[in-house]
């Protein structure tokens, strides 16, 4: 290009991409190539100016009581989440201080928009020193739960606005070993087995019941995501839980009566069922069994599946 250039007597010259291009002697005495910019050509604008700084942002999360060190402004965050539909579920896999939480409700509130938020935050231990761990925060993901309720609470006063401030706290570990060993150490026909071994509470977690933690779990691994609707059904003694056309068995105490209070529920039209998940610790074999017969001869023709798992 650049004999060309001179070839042409200090034209410019076109390149590859279809710019004109000239050629000039720096100081330095290095030659250096330079575009020319047509007089149609438009460049997008790539710098948001007004929404926030990391400093006001800093300064307001410090007045709610959850110091963090260089935040996402919130008119940032809100700008952004503003170019998806009003509906959206937004997804921050690096949650930090809740910014992105707190811009969804902040938004929703000021246009009535239903947008949901899942926030992703590793257990990472705030630094010692710092002014969270001075404020009393152990880990990144508790300050950015408190950082939604203060949220949550601020927006509340400020807009009245009727919108949804509430979330739900997942976490994501694995059985301890003693669990893992105890559950592959069960025997159902040992005598008294049922009475001495309550397997469920062994999967509590952080102060929620084992029950909770299963059938979170289990409704995620089938497909019915975080935030399902589930119903109680009782039976004779014994309260199912359903979701849409599943059913689980998580708790111990289904026996022969409930079997057929089922039973009769499904012959009946009020329930139903495609599939019956089973906490296999927590049902006695004899019921397991009635279960399994039942459940696969239904007189109205309907068969429900019985999916054991341990």
């Amino acid at each position: 290009m650049l004999r060309s250039f001179i070839a042409g007597e200090y034209a410019p010259v076109v390149d590859s991409k279809g710019q004109d291009t000239v050629f000039e002697l720096t100081n330095t005495g290095a030659i250096d190539n330079v575009k020319i910019r047509r007089a149609d050509q438009q460049h997008i604008l790539t710098v948001l100016m007004n929404l926030g700084t990391v400093e006001t942002a800093g300064n307001a999360l410090a007045e709610m009581g959850c110091p963090f060190p260089y935040p996402k402004p919130v008119p940032l965050i809100k700008y952004l989440v503003s170019f998806a539909p009003d509906d959206a579920l937004v997804l921050d896999f690096f949650s930090g201080s809740a910014t992105t939480a707190h811009a969804v409700m902040q938004l929703n509130a000021e246009d009535a928009g239903t947008r949901r938020h899942i926030a992703v935050q590793w257990p990472e231990k705030v630094a010692p020193g710092t002014k969270a761990a001075t404020a009393g925060f152990d880990t990144i993901d508790q300050l950015g739960r408190m950082r939604i309720q203060a949220s949550a609470e601020q927006i509340q006063n400020q807009s009245n606005a009727t919108i949804d401030y509430g979330f739900r706290l997942f976490r994501l570990e694995k059985p301890s070993e003693k669990t893992l060993d105890q559950l592959q150490a069960f025997d159902p026909n040992e005598d008294g087995v049922m009475f001495a071994g309550d397997f469920v509470s062994k999967f509590a977690s952080h102060g929620t019941p084992g029950d909770q933690v299963a059938l979170s779990t289990w409704l995620v691994q089938d497909g019915f995501g975080l935030t399902p609707e589930v119903n109680d059904v009782g039976l004779d003694d014994y309260k199912l839980k359903v979701c849409e056309d599943s059913a689980y068995v998580i708790e111990s105490g289904l026996d022969s009566d409930d079997v057929m209070a089922l039973v009769a529920k499904l012959e009946a039209g009020e329930l139903d069922l495609k599939r019956l998940v089973v906490f296999g610790y927590s049902v006695p074999f004899s019921v397991m069994h009635e279960l399994k017969q039942n459940l696969t001869s239904l007189r109205s023709g309907q068969t429900v599946s019985v999916i054991e798992r341990y």
